[in-house]
């Protein structure tokens, strides 16, 4: 499968029709296995550039974010998706933190 369907496909099933202009460069150098940086304003869909990365690659995407909200809404969507997705953070016991590394460790998890 060539890279621009695999992103279609990625892109379909996170529930957008096509990538807004300024995220394709940022998608092709993710999936191109390069470091990338991006920089965006708010609601300017940095969400959907790693989580169509993050599927066309497969294997586990780590994502650090430091609002609590936004973790909970992006894990519950992807969830409701039927992506696997999990968090960490200070409210989860040591237990079931140790447990969601496990799954990760496992390769049962698409993102963390």
């Amino acid at each position: 499968m060539d890279i621009k369907r695999e992103i279609k496909c990625a892109l379909h099933d996170l529930g957008f029709d096509k990538p807004r202009k300024h995220q394709v460069a940022p998608i092709k150098s993710l999936t191109d296995k390069q470091d990338t940086i991006v920089i965006a304003g708010t609601s300017s869909g940095k969400t959907a550039i790693y989580q169509t990365a993050g599927l066309v690659l497969q294997g586990l995407t780590v994502v650090v974010e430091p609002l609590l909200a936004l973790i909970y809404n992006q894990v519950k969507e992807l969830q409701r998706k039927g992506i696997p997705a999990d968090y960490i953070d200070s409210t989860r016991s040591k237990t079931d933190a140790e447990k969601i590394l496990r799954k990760a460790q496992k390769g049962k998890l698409d993102f963390l």
